[in-house]
């Protein structure tokens, strides 16, 4: 997995400095260079940070800069039939939602309108046909709720609809009911996400007044069909909740406004709860994968079972761990840095996802041949039926006999005339014939 780390700019003075002892020189055109390793100098110890595979990126980096060193990448790949998967993780005010959607200005644009843009970039200039769909889906309290329902908001929390979850017979979770929309130009993928990003859950706590209680997964899906061949390719944007200890999130007031209906503070606790359990799963599977255990605890978590494939499957991604450098925020960030350094260890393979279309006439003579095994399946089922038919009969006319109890046979009038003639017959030559003597 590639790891990035983007400090959020801060205006306050930092009691503590960044190092960046490693660097390369690269020509003026080309993005600044990342940093491999980070050390942070501590008043009580000066803790190292390496990141084999990603780089520090420093609160004065660009958005711009930002996709293009993390995301930029996985844009393109989503247009060549392969998965991708970009997490955002970080306390709360980090500015993760900032990274990932971005802010009011067009130059502060996040990273999925930037890469929505690049997509259909991509696709115009490729051969064959290509379409592109979008979801937006969030995480609460282990429920998975559809962000593109138009009515959400006007519904309160317990009106809400949960997607139904079903693990197929590979093992992989598939979410009934969600709303995928095919999106033919730009503009409609980007209003579709400002619909959900306000269908999210927030509320107001001491370090952000909007903060996201839930984990957002936004994804943009692409096919590319050229004669036979279809490529489909994939790429989701986590917005995770925030990682804070649950302390540290504590109401501004005793009651919050959510979807025009108060919610007194045990929610709010049990929201806490729930986030920091399912960032801990996430935590075990990271742990697990770096271990290449044998078992990997995917269903403990709702989360790391939908995105299952993102973690330890076919997929390219990325972790990018959003910190504030505020002094009461440093036990924070170093808890985000030893998790990303756990994360930058654990190898991913991906692959391009290719498949065959059929043509009509492959289809047409696949249907006649299902057709004609189905016909022979319900004329041996129809033949069983009928035999049965015949059974039950036979047996209630059983039954019944064995009920009325034992009763003299009749027998039919024709049959009684005959065997009376055979029988007078046989008298009549026993009278007329003189009986013999015996000496």
């Amino acid at each position: 997995m590639k790891v990035y780390v983007r400090f959020k700019p801060t205006e306050t003075p930092i009691s503590h400095k960044l190092l960046h002892p490693s660097s390369s020189s690269t020509s003026s055109d080309s993005p600044p260079p990342l940093t491999q390793s980070l050390n942070l100098s501590l008043p009580t110890s000066s803790p190292t940070f390496t990141f084999p595979t990603g780089g520090i990126l420093d609160g004065d980096t660009s958005q711009d800069m930002i996709y293009r060193q993390t995301t930029e990448h996985c844009a393109k790949l989503c247009t060549e039939g392969v998965a991708s998967c970009v997490f955002a993780y970080g306390q709360t005010g980090s500015g993760k939602t900032y990274t990932v959607t971005g802010g009011s200005q067009y130059d502060e644009r996040g990273l999925i309108p930037r890469a929505i843009t690049d997509v259909f970039q991509h696709l115009s200039k490729k051969e064959g046909e290509s379409k592109v769909y979008v979801s937006f889906i969030e995480v609460y309290q282990e429920a998975c709720y559809d962000l593109l329902d138009q009515e959400k908001r006007l519904k309160k929390l317990e009106e809400w609809d949960k997607i139904q979850t079903k693990e197929d017979s590979n093992g992989e979770l598939t979410l009934e009911g969600v709303r995928v929309y095919e999106c033919d130009a730009e503009e409609s993928a980007l209003s579709l996400l400002f619909l959900g990003n306000m269908n999210r859950i927030t509320s107001s706590t001491k370090m952000n007044l909007a903060s996201s209680r839930s984990h957002a997964i936004f994804t943009i899906s692409t096919t590319r069909t050229v004669g036979k061949k279809v490529e489909t390719g994939k790429m989701h944007v986590v917005d995770l909740a925030g990682s804070e200890r649950s302390g540290k999130t504590n109401d501004i007031v005793s009651e919050f406004k959510l979807k025009d209906h108060f919610v007194k503070n045990e929610r709010r606790k049990s929201e806490s709860v729930d986030i920091n359990l399912s960032l801990h799963y996430l935590q075990r599977v990271i742990y697990s994968l770096q271990l290449s255990s044998p078992h990997i605890p995917y269903r403990n978590s709702l989360m790391t079972q939908i995105l299952k494939s993102s973690l330890g499957g076919n997929s390219n991604t990325i972790f990018i761990g959003c910190l504030s450098l505020e002094s009461e925020n440093v036990q924070e960030s170093l808890s985000t840095l030893n998790f990303l350094t756990r994360c930058g260890s654990v190898q991913v393979k991906y692959s391009r996802n290719i498949s065959t279309k059929h043509t009509s006439s492959t289809l047409t003579e696949e249907i006649k041949s299902l057709n004609k095994k189905l016909k022979e399946k319900e004329d041996a089922l129809n033949a069983v039926t009928k035999k049965m038919e015949k059974l039950k009969g036979v047996n209630r006319e059983l039954k019944e006999r064995v009920e009325a109890g034992p009763v003299t046979e009749k027998i039919p009038f024709p049959i009684i005339s005959n065997q009376l003639v055979s029988y007078l017959r046989r008298s009549a030559s026993t009278v007329a014939r003189p009986e013999s003597s015996r000496f």
